[in-house]
């Protein structure tokens, strides 16, 4: 077949929307929902983030961070558990270069470093 035949078939290029789309698309696919936990999941999640603020230990967080909807990635950063608020439900985690304040319902892992 030659190059008139196949008009269609050369077609290297996209318009700037398309490609933003195509983008966005496949990012959004990477996205994923929050994991459902066990209860006992939690209660040792729960006694190791109390053991790092008493003990002063490093632990690796993960947690959720919602993007689009109930869509999103886990985020993990490891530090020291700082301060628990229990009225605001949050763990703020502080290591040598940042810290966060992280929502105790979006946890989903936390490890002894």
């Amino acid at each position: 077949m030659g190059k008139i035949d196949d008009i269609f078939g050369s077609m290297d290029f996209f318009l700037p929307e398309h490609a933003e789309a195509l983008a966005q698309h496949a990012y959004e696919k990477t996205l994923v929902t929050q994991p459902i936990l066990e209860d006992d999941e939690l209660a040792e999640m729960n006694l190791t983030l109390y053991d790092s603020v008493r003990h002063d230990f490093a632990v690796s967080v993960s947690w959720f961070k919602p993007i689009k909807g109930h869509l999103g990635r886990i985020e993990r950063a490891w530090g020291w558990v700082q301060r628990i608020d229990a009225s605001r439900r949050q763990i703020k985690l502080v290591n040598d270069d940042d810290f966060w304040w992280i929502d105790v319902a979006r946890i989903v892992k936390v490890e002894k470093t």
